[in-house]
Order: C-alpha cells, then sequence, then structure tokens
C-alpha cells in the first residue's frame, strides 16, 4: 500500500482547523482514504458524546495525491487527534508540506514533512504512529442512520449562537432547542430558581432538500428537540476554526438533532456533527408546547399594542431565499 499528498499552506491550514474542532469531542479518529476523498470520522469511548463526520475533495484539498492498495485503492486509518494537530501545525509557515505513508521499523506512521523555513534549509518531519484497519471496517464508522429532518434552517454567520449556548450553559445541564422552518429558532433552558430562559433568533434562511422539505407543504414545520448543552456547544467550535459558508440545523421532533457545516472554498465538502438527544416524556412537551403558544399569543397582543416593534436576536431575511432551491447533505 503507498499514499503521498501535497497540501498547500493554506489547506493545510484548513485541515489543521478542522482537527482542531474535532479534538473537542474526542481525541481518536479514523481517516478513509479514497481516489476521489478523504473522510474523516470520531472514534469515541462513549456512546453519549456527539459524532462526526468529515468529507473532503481531495482534488480540491490536495495539489497532488496518490494512493494504491489491493483494496481497490482505499485506505483505513485510525489516528490521534492531538498528534495529528501538532504535525499539521508544523507547517503554518511552509508554502506546502508532502503528507505520506510510511513505516518505522514495525510501526505503520502517518508521516507530515515541512520545510518551515526554506531560506534555512531546516526540514521538520512528523511521524504519527497510526493502526491500519481492515477497510471493510469501515462499516463501524458510518454517520448514523435518522429520520428525515422536520425543520432545516441556517443558525447564522455570527458567534451568537454559540455565545448563548456557552452562557446558558453555566446556568443549567439541559437545553430544549425549538426550531421552526418559517425562520425560527428558540433556545430555553429551565433555572434551579423555578424560572425558564429563552433566546430567540428569528430572520433565520430555511434550507429545503428536495423530495423531503417542500416549501410549498412543509414552511409552518416545527420540531423540538432537547439536548446537553455542552455536548452541543462542544460541536460549535467550528465558528473559530476553520473557514465555512453556511452552517444548518437539521431537527426532528424528540429525535435527531444534526449540524451540516459546508466549507469554504466551495465544493471542498462538509462536517457534519450528529448532537445526542435526550428523549422527552409526554410532560415536558406539552409543557414546551403550551409556553410557546402563550408567548406567541402575547407578542401578537404587544405587536397591535406598540406597532409591531420586535427585540429578538435577527439575521438574514428568510424572504432573501423565496424564490431560491437549496439541498444539503448529511
Amino acid at each position: 500500500m503507498r499514499f503521498k499528498s501535497v497540501i498547500s499552506k493554506q489547506n493545510l491550514s484548513i485541515l489543521n482547523g478542522i482537527v482542531l474542532a474535532l479534538e473537542k469531542i474526542s481525541n481518536n479518529a479514523v481517516i478513509f482514504l479514497s481516489p476521489d476523498h478523504m473522510r474523516i470520522a470520531l472514534v469515541t469511548d462513549n456512546i453519549d458524546l456527539p459524532k462526526a463526520f468529515v468529507e473532503l475533495r481531495q482534488d480540491i484539498m490536495f495539489a497532488e495525491y496518490h494512493i494504491e492498495s489491493l483494496n481497490d485503492n482505499n485506505l483505513l486509518l485510525k489516528i490521534n487527534l492531538n498528534n495529528f494537530s501538532n504535525a499539521l501545525a508544523s507547517g503554518k509557515n511552509a508554502n506546502q508540506s508532502v503528507m505520506k505513508l510510511v513505516k518505522r521499523g514495525e510501526t505503520p506512521c502517518l508521516c507530515i514533512e515541512t520545510k518551515a523555513k526554506e531560506s534555512l534549509g531546516v526540514d521538520i518531519t512528523h511521524d504519527i504512529p497510526i493502526s491500519v484497519l481492515r477497510c471493510s471496517e469501515i462499516v463501524h464508522y458510518q454517520p448514523p442512520n435518522v429520520p428525515p429532518p422536520r425543520v432545516s434552517l441556517e443558525i447564522g454567520r455570527n458567534k451568537l449562537f454559540r455565545t448563548v449556548i456557552e452562557r446558558m450553559q453555566k446556568l443549567s445541564k439541559y437545553l430544549y432547542f425549538q426550531a421552526f422552518q418559517a425562520g425560527k429558532i428558540i433556545l430555553s433552558i429551565d433555572h434551579v430558581s423555578n424560572s425558564t430562559i429563552k433566546t430567540h433568533f428569528t430572520g433565520l434562511v430555511p434550507r429545503f432538500r428536495g423530495g423531503t422539505l417542500s416549501r410549498q407543504r412543509d414552511d409552518t414545520n416545527e420540531a423540538m428537540v432537547k439536548c446537553d448543552i455542552r455536548k452541543l456547544s462542544a460541536t460549535l467550535h467550528f465558528q473559530s476554526h476553520y473557514p465555512w459558508s453556511a452552517a444548518i440545523a437539521h431537527v426532528s421532533n424528540n429525535e435527531i438533532l444534526v449540524l451540516n457545516v459546508e466549507l469554504t472554498p466551495s465544493d471542498l465538502g462538509n462536517v457534519t456533527y450528529f448532537v445526542p438527544v435526550i428523549i422527552m416524556n409526554d410532560f415536558e412537551a406539552g409543557e414546551e408546547e403550551e409556553a410557546e403558544e402563550t408567548e406567541e399569543a402575547e407578542e401578537a397582543e404587544d405587536h397591535g399594542q406598540n406597532g409591531g416593534h420586535d427585540d429578538e436576536y435577527g439575521g438574514a431575511s428568510a424572504g432573501s431565499y423565496a424564490d431560491q432551491d437549496h439541498s444539503c447533505n448529511y
């Protein structure tokens, strides 16, 4: 088996940012190399941790890419992400770096070679010990099968969403994530003082999946899930670690919360996070729905009295997507 690639400074930085963000959830991952893609899947010992899956097009990520194996030119490697990120960081000052599969004694390694200071002729080589797995084992590192979403919304490009969640986790362990296909997300927590704290994000951009969500049929859909705030927060580090063009929250009532991050440059690939959901009992679900109905009635009354003043957090106008179709994969 053979693998050798050349990666530019810019794309090395993107890859390192992805690895650093994944490290916030788990230290171990598998890398699946194929003729067309580089895929990364987190390996966790705790089934209650978020799952994350990365798919990158090799023709965009790498300047050169050569792979050979007896398994249809596919390779499956298990790697420590901390070692991987440290090695990638060494190439931040080089115009390009080489990533290849080598063997040091009896130990297979993923080798990263960089020339950090070309004027001084200093070469840096990192040999990262890896485990080479049978490609048939990839079935154990696939994204979970989940039901289609009832709501799909872009969460916006500013960091307010993450900031609110980080502040909420200081007050409660669990969060209710309520999404409306019309372009609204409500984050709420129950505080120990028997009070409920809510934050509204309005004017969000809805996404419509071909064959699943229809603008004519599903624009009034809503869905709610309950999750551990810290685990949700761990998935949001993508906002500060690598460039991305859009992040879409897919929600199915009491079943799934999936975050799909579309990377920059366009067509490079995506990172998908599956956030564990805590099944709500009928009382919890009914109580949240009743509170929302009461709040909407109060808002409507205030709107009539105050001329429509709105203090909720706003994002891009959902109307800007009124005549466009969008698709997303997860």
